[in-house]
């Protein structure tokens, strides 16, 4: 949980919002908010969604990991793909893997 709040703080101070500024939008005290961001307490969902709503990135905050991060990296593997078949002169798709890694 100590993770979450500091992933909240950070997320805050990106939007560039004080405690009591951000605690208010998200309909919570100034002392709510601070206990959340030090990993004391839980926010609720509804807190989570107007947290949302003001720019907050909700899976970096859960899960450590920004959202898109993913997307934005299959679609730079898949640019690389397409640069290095029209290098080679092969045709789109060619360099497509066929197959999965096996363990």
């Amino acid at each position: 949980m100590e993770d979450f709040g500091k992933r909240l703080k950070a997320e805050r101070e990106r939007l560039g919002l004080s405690q009591a500024a951000f605690a208010e939008a998200c309909g919570v005290g100034k002392t709510a908010q601070y206990t959340y961001e030090r990993g004391e307490r839980e926010p609720n969902w509804s807190y989570m969604t107007m947290a949302e709503g003001l720019g907050v990135d909700v899976m970096y905050v859960f899960t450590g990991t920004r959202k898109g991060e993913d997307g934005v990296y299959a679609k730079a593997y898949k640019q690389t793909l397409l640069s290095l078949e029209m290098l080679l002169g092969l045709e789109e798709g060619r360099l497509e893997p066929t197959c999965s890694y096996r363990d």
